[in-house]
């Protein structure tokens, strides 16, 4: 959301409450010389009662990420014992490996510790389209807990338009949208802050902003410091490689963009990725599979080295 936020007299105070599962989820080990590549395709099964959204949350993806891996699945009531995948490897952004990182396009956040060779990652919702996220650089110039939403003008004009209460400022509390944690951005009015609401991470649901489930920001915030980048980008199409294998991600954009001149770029990269680090030739049959299914999942295209299940 693009707010207004004032915090006084404010001092951190971090209770590590979170839980190690969910850290798990979320923490990965730099990755070796050879590769851009983190984590592993993981798979489970849907238990009574559970919606894909509940699976989301448990492994630390975002609802786009498991519902575009599991298209053949009802998002809302998955029939029990249906195999699920779960989309958690990520080919690294081609971005600086510093700070923080947020592809847009794939709803995910990236925070970079090469000090610590340590890899965080965690998912997003982003601003709606009338409402976007910007790109470009900036850096962290606050953190804050508890804090308070100033609404803006256009938020209070239309709760005027609507007959609601108008409220010119929001305490912490279950009213307050920025959650219980946010960082301030140095491009004025844009936060990443946690949630009143559990639907949003993996949507494009806030007024501009950065919104993260609120175990993921306070673990952020706890992690950061002022003066860290942040590079918000848009790469729909990330190519990567580990060991001998060229791999692809796609993912649908999030601004309108021609898909002929997204095919040619994606092309370029691969060529000059396998020019750069001397890797088998492309099997460009492969490649068109993959960028046509935009499911999220890294997937090898090296002639005779991969195999495309369709």
């Amino acid at each position: 959301m693009k707010y207004l936020v004032k915090v006084f007299g404010f001092s951190l105070i971090f209770i590590f409450s979170f839980s190690l599962t969910a850290q798990d989820n979320n923490k990965f080990a730099w990755p070796a010389e050879g590769s851009s590549v983190i984590g592993n395709i993981q798979s489970t099964t849907v238990e009574e009662g559970e919606t894909l959204l509940d699976i989301a949350e448990r492994y630390g993806l975002g609802y786009n990420e498991i519902v575009a891996a599991n298209r053949d699945l009802d998002p809302w009531i998955p029939e029990v014992g249906a195999k699920v995948t779960l989309p958690t490897q990520f080919i690294l952004p081609t971005a600086p490996m510093e700070g923080i990182v947020v592809n847009l396009a794939e709803y995910r956040l990236y925070y970079f510790m090469p000090e610590k060779n340590l890899i965080y990652t965690y998912p997003i919702g982003i601003g709606q389209g009338n409402t976007p996220t910007p790109i470009g650089r900036m850096e962290i110039n606050a953190r804050m807990a508890n804090p308070t939403w100033y609404p803006p003008a256009s938020i209070r004009q239309r709760w005027q338009d609507q007959g609601k209460e108008v409220r010119r400022q929001i305490p912490a509390g279950p009213d307050n949208p920025l959650g219980p944690y946010a960082i301030n951005l140095s491009k004025a009015g844009y936060l990443i802050h946690g949630t009143n609401q559990r639907f949003g991470i993996g949507t494009r649901a806030s007024a501009g902003c950065i919104r993260m489930n609120n175990q993921d920001i306070q673990a952020l915030v706890e992690m950061t410091y002022i003066g860290v980048p942040v590079n918000i980008i848009e790469q729909p199409i990330k190519t990567g490689w580990s060991g001998k294998n060229i791999l692809i991600e796609a993912h649908r954009p999030v601004s309108v963009t021609d898909n002929a001149v997204a095919h040619k770029d994606m092309v370029t990269m691969l060529v000059e990725l396998r020019a750069r680090h001397k890797l088998p030739p492309i099997d460009w049959t492969l490649v068109d599979k993959a960028f046509n299914r935009k499911d999220g999942i890294p997937f090898a295209v090296n002639q005779n080295l991969a195999h495309y299940d369709d």
